[in-house]
């Protein structure tokens, strides 16, 4: 191949534009997942008030501990877990 295409300038501004393409898009999908995690690991009062952004204010898992204390989640979970890999590999073999 012609190593002057890919050192071309329009070459060059493609390949700018696509890293600050893929880079917002990247951010775009992992800074909603970043903001709900910190909502959830924050206290309820700091949550209602709009004041978490990406850090949590006012540190809880209170929430985290409740859900995990219930045995028909942790039953639910462990069903999930054990039943993925068998059709995962079910399927695989059909």
């Amino acid at each position: 191949m012609n190593s002057n295409l890919y050192n071309s300038r329009g070459s060059k501004l493609f390949d700018g534009f696509n890293y600050v393409f893929l880079t917002l898009l990247a951010a775009s999908c992992l800074l909603p997942m970043i903001h709900v995690i910190s909502l959830s690991l924050s206290d309820a009062a700091s949550a209602g008030a709009n004041l978490v952004t990406f850090w949590p204010k006012g540190f809880n898992t209170a929430s985290y501990e409740l859900v995990f204390r219930n045995q028909v989640f942790i039953r639910s979970f462990m069903i999930s877990v054990s039943k993925s890999p068998i059709f995962s590999a079910v399927k695989l073999s059909a």
